[in-house]
């Protein structure tokens, strides 16, 4: 222990480790994709994936199925629209149809 007269400047990043996966994803234009994790637990990097894309405020769903990772973006929805009117049937409704 020894005295100090004032604390050190924090350091921060100024983009985080997430940023550029998160872009890649919003420039590659998917819809839904699988992300590959070496070196990490799934949950872990899923959780810290979660609060940067929080953090952006941007529209995408992270889920994880097993040791699998998927960013998914999230359907746009404006209030008083009916974007199948417009857009035509979504592919899950279009699923469902055929069964």
């Amino acid at each position: 222990m020894r005295p100090v007269e004032k604390k050190r400047a924090k350091s921060y990043l100024k983009k985080s480790i997430y940023d550029p996966i998160i872009d890649q994803f919003l420039e590659s234009g998917y819809n839904l994709v699988e992300v590959t994790v070496e070196g990490r637990k799934p949950w872990s990097f899923r959780s810290a994936l979660k609060t940067r894309i929080k953090a952006r405020g941007l529209e995408i769903e992270v889920s994880t199925v097993g040791d699998c990772i998927y960013l998914e973006k999230k359907p746009i929805s404006i209030p008083g629209v009916n974007l199948d009117k417009i857009l035509g049937p979504r592919v899950k409704d279009m699923d469902e149809s055929v069964t």
